[in-house]
């Protein structure tokens, strides 16, 4: 008998199972990493799952093999898609990193409800009277949890392709590749625009 699981719900169960396992990696290191680990944990438990929802329903709507049951909003089995499962939870994990750098850059307060990355660690380092600028290391750290949201997601997509054949595995970590390089660009094309957009004869401006 089939047991229906909502998309979202293992989409977050793999990712809860990830953390955990990261947590015990950094318990490890140091005590210290607390800090990086809680802000993850309460920025990868929230969110609506759109980009996880894409993936899955994508595979599914070129040819995924499974039943013709109505399957909205969920899935039949958690081993029949441990792969697209993955590679689904690798982009929510992506899109974190992409947000915590990106609310660097804009300087933002405040992220999903909560203080922003930058501004949390801010706020760590100043409630502890750390030595240094409480704003750089807030920026610091924060600019570092991206970059290591950024090495999660290649583990997750390294974890999703590694029993695929060859030539699909490939094929997908192409097209992972294209979207990070892509989402890197545009991002400074963005800056680049709201800095040089003046600088543009008026006439080209709306070409821009």
């Amino acid at each position: 008998m089939t047991e229906q699981i909502k998309l979202v719900d293992v989409v977050d169960n793999r990712l809860t199972s990830f953390l955990e396992a990261r947590a015990t990696e950094m318990n490890t290191i140091s005590p210290d990493l607390e800090h990086l680990l809680a802000y993850s944990n309460s920025m990868l438990a929230s969110g609506k799952r759109f980009r996880a929802r894409f993936c899955y329903w994508g595979w599914r709507a070129i040819g995924a093999s499974g039943s013709d049951t109505d399957l909205v909003g969920g899935v039949e089995t958690l081993d029949d898609v441990e792969a697209v499962i993955a590679l689904a939870t690798s982009l929510e994990v992506f899109h974190a990193a992409a947000l915590v750098h990106d609310d660097i850059m804009d300087n933002s307060d405040t992220r999903r409800g909560l203080p922003a990355a930058h501004r949390a660690f801010e706020t760590i380092h100043s409630s502890r009277t750390y030595s240094g600028d409480s704003e750089r290391f807030g920026q610091s750290t924060a600019l570092l949890l991206g970059d290591l949201l950024l090495a999660w997601s290649d583990d997750l997509l390294s974890a999703a392709l590694a029993d695929l054949p060859a030539g699909i595995a490939a094929a997908t970590r192409t097209q992972f590749s294209i979207m990070r390089q892509e989402v890197t660009l545009g991002q400074y094309l963005d800056i680049h625009e709201e800095a040089a957009w003046w600088h543009t004869a008026e006439e080209h401006r709306l070409d821009r």
